[in-house]
């Protein structure tokens, strides 16, 4: 092997290993009573920064349900970064996590987003049927995450019913691609209006498939 070839694969190499990870670090405020924003969702090697910059003790921490553990080890006064990355190994979640210190007060979901494109880096096994599953956090007071699968692309409806069968709002509406996909609901109606607590339904059509499941809003 000739000099020059040597300098150029030792220079591709050298190369190959300077070009940056994309990754993506994903902000979450923490305040007295309340994480900002919810619902994040984050690719496979993304990182998520709790950020808290004092006032009440917060100690933020998975729940017991979510499939990745972890704690931010302080109930400090002064504050913290606390910073996380998600990886492949760790699978696609959701990844629920609370506040120790203020159980059922401070809740939150992180999600994992799951390739659907042939293009994608990071293939995934199609599911072959039709499922919608149960909203999480259930029940709730600001936001919802409910997660559907469909086997091939569809035409999906997912609407939102009050007790007494009325439309309240549409949060899904159009062709949607094979794999599994999540919404948010965010207790408004299809004016923007906040609803009232209660009990509401939401359902998903899609081909022969029609699913309903019941939910709670708390405000």
């Amino acid at each position: 092997m000739t000099k020059l070839l040597k300098f150029q694969l030792w220079a591709g190499l050298l190369l190959i290993c300077s070009v940056p990870v994309h990754a993506t670090v994903h902000n979450i405020t923490v305040g007295n009573n309340f994480f900002s924003p919810l619902g994040t969702t984050v690719e496979f090697g993304d990182s998520v920064r709790w950020t808290w910059n004092g006032g009440i003790n917060h100690t933020i921490a998975a729940d017991l349900s979510s499939p990745k553990q972890w704690n931010s080890g302080t109930t400090s006064s002064s504050g913290f970064e606390f910073l996380l990355q998600f990886t492949s190994g760790d699978g696609l979640g959701p990844f629920p996590y609370q506040c120790l210190n203020h159980l059922g007060l401070m809740v939150d979901t992180i999600f994992v987003t799951v390739p659907t494109d042939i293009n994608d880096e990071l293939p995934q096994e199609l599911p072959n049927s039709y499922s919608i599953s149960q909203n999480y956090p259930n029940p709730f007071n600001l936001s919802t995450a409910i997660k559907y699968t469909l086997p091939i692309r569809s035409n999906v409806t997912i609407a939102i019913y009050n007790v007494t069968g009325q439309k309240v709002n549409t949060i899904v509406e159009g062709s949607k691609s094979a794999g599994s996909h999540i919404v948010f609901w965010d207790g408004t109606d299809k004016a923007g209006k906040v609803v009232s607590s209660g009990v509401y339904f939401y359902r998903l059509i899609a081909g022969n498939f029609v699913e309903s499941k019941r939910m709670m809003l708390i405000k």
